[in-house]
This record gives C-alpha cells, sequence and structure tokens, in this order.
C-alpha cells in the first residue's frame, strides 16, 4: 500500500497550488491571473515589438530588466505526471519508495478536487483518471526501468506538468525547457536519498554509473564529503535558477522527510 489513511485523509483536505488562482512568476513569486477571462499569464523578458502596454512594472523593477506579461493558452488536461523510472532512481529503495508515493500523493489531491490526471512512466502514458483509486491502482503498478529518461519525451500538454526525478543527468535542463513549453505551469520535484544527501565520513560508499553499469567503491574522508557536498549544493543551485528563469517551480526534497512535509513543500 502506498498511502495509509491518515495520509489519504490528509491529502484529500489539501490543494495544488495552482487552484489558488494564481502562477508563479520571476523569482518564484506568485503570479495572479490577470483578470482578462481568468487565463493564466507568463513573466518573461521584453522584446522588440512587444506590446509595452503589456510591461509589468512592479518585476520590470524587481529583476532590473523589461519585463512583460505572456497570456499563457489553456491546455486540455488538468495535471500531468511525469515519473522518473530510469536507473538512477531505484539504486536506493527508499528514494524510489518516496518518489512513488509522491506521485501517489498528487493524484490524490487532484481527484479529490474533481481534477483530471495522467501519468507518465518508463515513456508509457496512462489515460485520464477522475478516480482517485484508479490512479492508485496506476502507480502501484509503475516499475522501475533500465531506460534513462530523455529530454524531450512525449508529454500530453497540460495545464500543470509535474516532474519527479533526481535530475542525475545533464540533459534534465533540456528537459524542463521542453516541458516548460507543454505546460501553462510547470514544477519540478528533486527527489534525493538523504545518503544522497549527507554521506557519513568514514564510510565505503559504491558509485554506480547507472547507465554503463559501472561501479567503483570509496571510502569517504571529510574532505571527500565537504567537497561533494559543495557540488552538490552547486548542481542544485543550477537547477533552481534554472526553473526559475523558465518559470517553473523547484522543489528538493528527501526520504528522510515525511510525505506530509514534502507535500506541503509542494502546494505551498
Amino acid at each position: 500500500m502506498l498511502l495509509d489513511d491518515a495520509q489519504l485523509q490528509w491529502l484529500r483536505q489539501v490543494q495544488l497550488p495552482w487552484r489558488s488562482s494564481a502562477t508563479r512568476g520571476i523569482a518564484g513569486e506568485r503570479r495572479a491571473f490577470s483578470g482578462r477571462g481568468n487565463e493564466p499569464e507568463l513573466l518573461r523578458r521584453y522584446q522588440y515589438g512587444d506590446d509595452v502596454r503589456r510591461i509589468d512594472w512592479p518585476a520590470t523593477l524587481r529583476v532590473q530588466r523589461p519585463t512583460v506579461r505572456q497570456p499563457q493558452a489553456v491546455m486540455p488536461g488538468r495535471v500531468h505526471v511525469l515519473l522518473d523510472t530510469s536507473p538512477s532512481m531505484h539504486v536506493i529503495a527508499t528514494k524510489w519508495a518516496m518518489a512513488r508515493q509522491i506521485c501517489a500523493a498528487i493524484g490524490v489531491i487532484a481527484t479529490a478536487h474533481g481534477d483530471s490526471v495522467s501519468g507518465m512512466a518508463d515513456a508509457r502514458t496512462s489515460p485520464w483518471y477522475n478516480d482517485t483509486q484508479h490512479w492508485l491502482t496506476w502507480v502501484e503498478h509503475v516499475q522501475a526501468s533500465a531506460t534513462p529518461l530523455t529530454s524531450r519525451p512525449a508529454v500530453v500538454p497540460s495545464q500543470l506538468i509535474i516532474l519527479i526525478s533526481d535530475l542525475w543527468h545533464e540533459e534534465v535542463f533540456q528537459l524542463i525547457q521542453h516541458l516548460r513549453q507543454q505546460s501553462a505551469q510547470l514544477m519540478v520535484i528533486h527527489t534525493l536519498a538523504s545518503s544522497e544527501v549527507t554521506p557519513a565520513p568514514g564510510e565505503e560508499i559504491t558509485l554506480h554509473d547507472s547507465e554503463r553499469a559501472d561501479e567503483v567503491t570509496l571510502t569517504l574522508t571529510p574532505q571527500s564529503v565537504q567537497k561533494y557536498q559543495d557540488a552538490l549544493e552547486t548542481w542544485c543551485q543550477r537547477l533552481r535558477v534554472h526553473c526559475m528563469s523558465h518559470d517553473a517551480d523547484y522543489v528538493r526534497c528527501h526520504d528522510g522527510q515525511s510525505l506530509v512535509a514534502i507535500m506541503n513543500e509542494v502546494i505551498q
């Protein structure tokens, strides 16, 4: 069972962030709907020929460059979840279990409020579900894969696309850009294992190249742990900035957190 009764009860009482009639804009701030037909708007840099009436002056002052509001087309679907099933996601069992739980939780929230949800895993797309139990059954049958996530998956254009991935590959930058073009709003949930965030000095670790099936065993020193953590923070900052520049939300979590704590970050 992916979710217990207490988790299901809590999830049915909360809402996904876009249901607050807002999208996130520059620097992760929320941007309200424009009022013109309740269509969401994307903030982007001013380009020659843009209608000056669409300049967003508060955003322009905040980022110190001309910024305009661009209407976003309403997509046919509601919530589409892309679950990364590539090898790096299931090397650590608790990370894979967490990712599936998050995937299940998103669909519970959506269907509890009358929204439709679909998923993609291992390049296979589910039907649109309006029923919570049907969604949970689909997630329970999702299997880990030997196929890495591509940079341009054939996702279903949707109002909200949510990517759940450990983002351990350089192609994620192209992937985020591609997904943003297919959705009115994009959320990236960066899922890591606790041991990937804070490895313990003195322990032996085996590094897996899950794409090439290679591995090497190392003994961690305090210096190597610090170097690793510095590199991880640099990588996460690159991801955060890239998401921000494409008007996408970024949430980082690890398997040492409770599902409620993770979902509180997702829905805030």
